[in-house]
């Protein structure tokens, strides 16, 4: 968006045109699967017990919008996920805020790219601050903003959050 002078996806498929979005939005889809797929090999080897790992980078279904999106990922993070962990820069991220969310609220453990647990009051911190960079730039924080204040009111609600972990597979 930068690189192009804009401040929303939408802005930018107004100026690049539909065909010049669409070989954007593709590179830069695997782009992002490529990094998802060496961070979920990295959980892996780190593993070392045959935990399954889901890496949701290349999931693609045609047609579908990021509510449906949404919706999968949470239904399977609450019914068969053990931990949820975060790559780097995860707090600019509209899906990686709400999984965070719905891991909270779920009481499933999250980490940071290490493998360290990412306190709830710290993964606040770290959206608000995403949140505030991303808007003194201009840019549009819609999604991120709304995904922030669901963290916040479920981490004012349950400021203790227990961990069990369980035999569901890491994301």
């Amino acid at each position: 968006m930068e690189q192009h002078d804009v401040k929303s996806d939408a802005a930018l498929k107004e100026k690049l045109g539909a065909e010049d979005y669409g070989r954007y939005y593709r590179t830069n889809m695997e782009s992002n699967m490529g990094w998802s797929a060496r961070f979920a090999t990295i959980v892996r080897h780190g593993q070392n017990d045959g935990t399954d790992v889901i890496d949701p980078g290349p999931l693609s279904v045609p047609g579908w919008k990021q509510d449906q999106y949404y919706a999968l990922w949470e239904t399977l993070i609450r019914t068969h996920v053990r931990e949820v962990r975060f790559n780097q820069d995860w707090q600019f991220s509209n899906g990686c805020t709400y999984e965070f969310a719905v891991a909270f609220d779920n009481r499933i453990p999250t980490l940071d790219s290490e493998g360290t647990e990412l306190h709830p009051y710290a993964a606040v911190e770290m959206v608000q601050k995403a949140v505030a960079s991303l808007k003194e730039d201009g840019f549009d924080t819609t999604k991120l903003q709304k995904h922030l204040e669901l963290m916040e009111s479920l981490v004012s609600m349950r400021p203790e959050q227990g961990s069990s972990y369980q035999d569901r597979p890491s994301v």
